[in-house]
């Protein structure tokens, strides 16, 4: 795996070539070996049939909209003559008894028919296909999203790779998966519609709360899995196998997550950042050596530790305030799981990570502006500057910055500075506007911002309140004093003062 071979040869002890193995004899050998390698032995290893119905627990978990649209692609299948499975996630949600809100269907044929048959049945907003790995996303009017795949087996060129995608039947799919958990399906077919297929233990491993791979190869092949086994433990409440926590010890030993594209990398770390349990995540992460693959000085220390704790609690303030969507808050974690890195260690760590400009300014360039006003914080006095002052302070910084200046300072004057200038300071705006201004007096020009912007300032600390407040502010202090006797004006006529001899 390690020199990109896709055989290998045999020979005997006098050089004479016998055959070769293919990388594929070895994945199904692995496989059989992990399942049992046919059906009694798989029985024996998990206690439960090869296949089972589940059509009860479709029609209990599926939405009557998501089950009327399943039902039609069997009708639609047939018609075409493929066959149609759900899987991955979709399978393991129901098995879970969780609710459904998107349908994985595998489809063992040609998906292009399906692709232009399906929006002359049904109201589709738009079809997003991806050639490459053979997949599509087909988004319904409704909201509800179908994510296509022709079911396809990978290969990997080295380890690392992005998987290179051929066709094949619906059990080599399923062996490309992840993990068992994910290597489930259940056929949409007329003749067997609701039977769960389960080559790899998948269903005992889901009662088990096992997150585990096929096979040993599996981390190498990817080692992104690494990070994906994080999240589904973390998210399932699961927990990852033996075996497979000791193929990721082996992957990180053996500096196999050096061989994926660093974006690659920060993209399954972003995803860890997004858990809910962040924290939890973020412990495993450390534990498997996950971090310290990414940058040997990143370990999570009892600082960090209740940094990202704290960065958890202005998440769940944020999204109560907000909702979910907005500030990307994976940066707000990076800050904190950076925080030991020296500002040259981060600097070529971004750049390692291929992290882009508009990330780099928050991560790099914001970074000492951000310990330099925590810092001073620390040298401030017993008294709070005012909200026109706080307003000042951190409305240069991006939202990302200011989360983590809350996250840092927790229960000081920054973490409540920091939300009352997210959800108050920011969005006071002044009564009158710039045509009140110049219906007083005021000239157009660069002024009439700079007292639009004082007034706005006036307004946060109180020192107006009334449009009549703000009018009578703009007049003491934008507009020139007016004159109680008229001025003199010099006179052109006025004679001229003769030059002086001397």
């Amino acid at each position: 795996m390690d020199q990109g071979q896709r055989i290998l040869p045999v020979i005997d002890l006098k050089g004479l070539a016998l055959g070769v193995i293919t990388r594929t004899d070895l994945l199904r050998l692995m496989t059989s070996e992990v399942t049992g390698g046919h059906e009694e032995a798989r029985r024996r290893v998990s206690g439960l049939p090869y296949e089972r119905n589940l059509l009860g627990i479709m029609e209990d978990r599926l939405p009557a909209r998501a089950m009327s649209l399943v039902r039609a692609l069997s009708n639609i299948a047939k018609d075409l003559d493929i066959t149609v499975y759900l899987v991955g996630g979709t399978v393991r949600d129901m098995i879970m008894l969780k609710g459904v809100s998107d349908l994985d269907v595998s489809v063992a044929g040609d998906m292009t028919k399906l692709l232009e048959v399906i929006p002359q049945k049904f109201p589709v907003k738009k079809i997003k296909r991806h050639p490459r790995f053979k997949t599509a996303t087909i988004f319904f009017e409704d909201g509800w999203k179908l994510d296509l795949s022709s079911a396809r087996v990978e290969y990997y060129e080295r380890p690392g790779a992005l998987p290179v995608v051929s066709q094949a039947s619906i059990q080599l799919d399923l062996q490309r998966r992840d993990f068992t958990i994910n290597a489930l399906a259940i056929s949409l077919n007329e003749d067997d519609f609701g039977r769960l297929f389960d080559f790899y233990r998948g269903f005992q491993d889901i009662k088990e709360g096992l997150v585990r791979v096929l096979h040993s190869l599996s981390i190498i092949e990817d080692p992104t899995r690494a990070f994906r086994a994080v999240r589904f433990a973390t998210r399932l409440g699961f927990k990852i196998s033996k075996m497979t926590q000791g193929l990721i010890e082996n992957a990180v030993r053996g500096g196999f997550l050096h061989n994926t594209h660093p974006r690659r990398l920060l993209t399954e770390l972003i995803y860890v950042f997004e858990e809910n349990e962040t924290y939890k995540a973020m412990e495993l992460v450390d534990h498997l050596g996950l971090l310290a693959s990414i940058h040997p000085d990143l370990k999570l220390n009892p600082i960090t530790k209740s940094l990202i704790r704290q960065v958890d609690r202005v998440r769940d303030w944020f999204h109560l305030t907000f909702g979910r969507e907005g500030t990307p808050f994976w940066l707000v974690y990076f800050l904190a799981v950076t925080e030991p890195l020296s500002q040259d260690d981060l600097e070529r760590l971004a750049k390692n990570l291929d992290v882009n400009r508009k990330e780099a300014k928050i991560l790099i360039n914001e970074r000492p502006k951000l310990n330099g006003i925590l810092a001073r914080n620390r040298r401030r006095g017993s008294s709070e500057p005012k909200p026109s002052e706080i307003d000042k302070l951190l409305s240069p910084l991006s939202w990302p910055g200011i989360l983590y200046l809350m996250a840092k300072s927790s229960g000081e004057f920054l973490d409540r500075a920091g939300a009352a200038y997210l959800a108050v300071y920011r969005r006071v705006t002044p009564m009158i506007d710039g045509d009140d201004l110049l219906n007083l007096g005021l000239k157009p020009g660069p002024s009439l911002q700079k007292a639009l912007s004082a007034l706005r300032l006036a307004r946060l600390d109180g020192e107006v309140t009334t449009v009549e407040d703000e009018k009578a502010y703009a007049r003491k202090n934008f507009l020139p004093p007016q004159s109680d006797s008229p001025q003199e004006v010099p006179s052109i006529l006025a004679p001229t003062q003769a030059p002086d001899p001397q």
